[in-house]
């Protein structure tokens, strides 16, 4: 398949997934008390192009063989982002099948290629990484949430598959992109220092930059 035609595919791919996920963010925000602006129509439309333009990116920039687990991640990304800054929640229902499917894709492409070590790295960062969040989470309780513990397992096993380097840059850039925000926050007053703000959209940001911007 030509590139112009890989990400036509790659775009429509993902245009699909998000529009198949709106049924499902819609129910869950509709859940929790919260503004009604976040089901309306131009949100929606926002979260089906910019997951387009996500699945076009990662076919773009990233080892076809790891396209799969990428979409995995982006096909969530919009609905998770949405629904943790409107109700603060990761559900498991859209992080628990991501995993699960980023997995899946990993395992068929070792079986396929006979390269294993790509996804052996990237089991041992998600597992790293989400003892080290969970530990986090135990020890800042209300700072972080269980939601941010299996999301932070997500995104480093998708970006562990690529290397060590980018499941590191990945969680460290979410942390110091959300200190950043944080600092300007408290200085223009717009929150107190009690203050505690979703983390799961700087999880997301941190992985698909990492993915898109750094070389791997």
């Amino acid at each position: 398949m030509s590139p112009p035609a890989w990400l036509i595919v790659a775009a429509l791919t993902g245009a699909a997934s998000a529009a198949s996920l709106t049924p499902l963010t819609h129910r869950l925000l509709r859940d929790q008390p919260t503004s009604p602006g976040w089901t309306s129509t131009l949100p929606t439309t926002l979260t089906v192009v910019v997951t387009a333009a996500l699945f076009a990116a990662l076919a773009w920039r990233s080892p076809t063989a790891l396209v799969p687990a990428a979409w995995c991640l982006a096909a969530v990304a919009l609905p998770l982002t949405v629904l943790d800054l409107a109700v603060r929640r990761l559900p498991d229902v859209l992080v628990g099948p991501a995993y699960g499917a980023a997995a899946f894709a990993l395992t068929a492409t070792a079986i396929h290629s006979g390269l294993w070590w790509p996804l052996l790295r990237a089991v041992v960062c998600s597992a790293i990484a989400g003892t080290a969040m969970l530990t986090l989470a135990l020890a800042r309780a209300g700072q972080l949430g269980l939601g941010d513990v299996k999301l932070a397992a997500l995104t480093t096993l998708v970006t562990g598959a690529h290397s060590v380097t980018a499941a590191i840059l990945a969680l460290v850039g979410a942390f110091v992109a959300a200190a950043i925000i944080a600092v300007a926050l408290l200085i223009t007053g717009r929150v107190s220092g009690r203050s505690t703000r979703p983390f799961g959209p700087y999880l997301l940001a941190g992985a698909l930059v990492t993915l898109l911007a750094v070389p791997l």
